[in-house]
């Protein structure tokens, strides 16, 4: 369809009356007319033929049926519904007379790729009011983390410390009053029943 797109448009170049450019936002609807003030169909008599050459390559005439997508009007205007990707292109319409003679009007619809409008005056004030929440959020969380370290890390860490400490000492006394108890070793030169004389 490609090939066939170029040769039409390559034929009908020649002839053409009037050209536009035209961008819109993804699903909007557009229509195109086949007319222009230097032709001005309507006045000629008897009404010429006129036939619509898609992007795609496709040609429409007058007894094209509408589709949900495409709407073909009465003077011959071309109508497209909620308009994506696979319509923007170059839209041609072709008047042919009666004496052979013809009249080609040309609309681009987005020719150079997507159109997205003006998306930074139309979310300015939801970017600013997100952009302030964001940093009160940040200065909140930082300011926790600040207070928790300094107030409750630091305490912990010392009281870890002394409890290391008594943790320690406890130790050394248990484990020798432990082993004195196993082995029953004289203390200063006591005997074994020195020390258990003592008990008694």
């Amino acid at each position: 369809m490609t090939i066939v797109y170029t040769i039409l448009v390559t034929c009908i170049l020649p002839f053409l009356t009037k050209s536009e450019n035209i961008m819109l936002e993804y699903y909007k609807d557009v229509t195109f007319e086949c007319d222009d003030v230097q032709i001005n169909v309507t006045t000629i008599s008897p009404q010429p033929e006129m036939h619509w050459i898609l992007p795609t390559g496709k040609v429409i005439s007058k007894d094209f049926t509408n589709t949900s997508h495409i709407h073909l009007g009465g003077s011959m205007n071309l109508t497209i519904q909620k308009i994506d990707d696979e319509d923007f292109g170059r839209y041609f319409c072709v008047i042919v007379y009666r004496n052979q003679t013809i009249d080609v009007v040309s609309h681009g619809l987005n020719v150079d790729g997507p159109f997205y409008g003006d998306l930074l005056e139309r979310y300015r004030y939801n970017a600013m009011i997100g952009g302030i929440a964001a940093a009160v959020l940040f200065i909140i969380i930082a300011a926790f983390c600040v207070v928790y370290h300094f107030r409750y890390v630091a305490k912990k860490g010392g009281d870890r410390e002394i409890e290391e400490i008594d943790g320690y000492n406890s130790k050394v006394y248990d484990n020798i009053a432990l082993e004195m108890e196993m082995t029953k070793t004289p203390v200063n030169g006591d005997t074994a029943t020195d020390v258990e004389n003592e008990k008694l």
